[in-house]
């Protein structure tokens, strides 16, 4: 029997993962305009990959929705349980790359200010986004999900 998530609301009032990530990369930068804290210790050419293998993680869960016939959308019902390719790795790896392409960014605009972004991002996304998927997904798929959320990290 499905029952509301308890966060509803918030999700249907919050912005969506990747404008979360666009407006604290934003903000981030505007902050650093007039608060700049300096440079980062470490290449630019690590901000290259970072984005890199966050862009490939990406493009390797994003099909798996299709292929399973089951929404994206944070806010939508799951119709299926992803259990394949980065899945079995991590139950979030859209929001894993996610986090790489903002830590890239960060490195590329080299400045310590830039950190806020993939910080309020991750905050966001792991006390306000995932709670609700995954209310969600154990009220639309049951035991198959417990089973799968007992097994694979949340993160990595």
């Amino acid at each position: 029997m499905w029952k509301r998530p308890k966060n509803k609301f918030i999700m249907n009032h919050f912005p969506l993962p990747p404008v979360t990530l666009i407006a604290s990369l934003m903000l981030s930068w505007l902050i650093m305009q007039f608060f700049p804290l300096g440079e980062l210790p470490i290449d630019s050419w690590w901000g290259i990959a970072l984005i890199g293998a966050g862009l490939v993680l990406f493009m390797w869960a994003i099909p798996l929705f299709k292929k399973h016939a089951t929404t994206i959308e944070p806010r939508g019902t799951p119709s299926a349980l992803i259990a394949e390719g980065p899945y079995k790795f991590s139950r979030n790896p859209i929001y894993v790359g996610y986090i790489l392409i903002a830590l890239g960014i960060v490195v590329l605009v080299n400045d310590w200010v830039m950190l806020i972004a993939p910080l309020v991002f991750l905050s966001v996304v792991n006390w306000v986004v995932i709670p609700y998927e995954e209310e969600m997904l154990d009220a639309e798929l049951g035991d198959a999900y417990r089973s799968y959320r007992a097994r694979v990290r949340r993160w990595l």
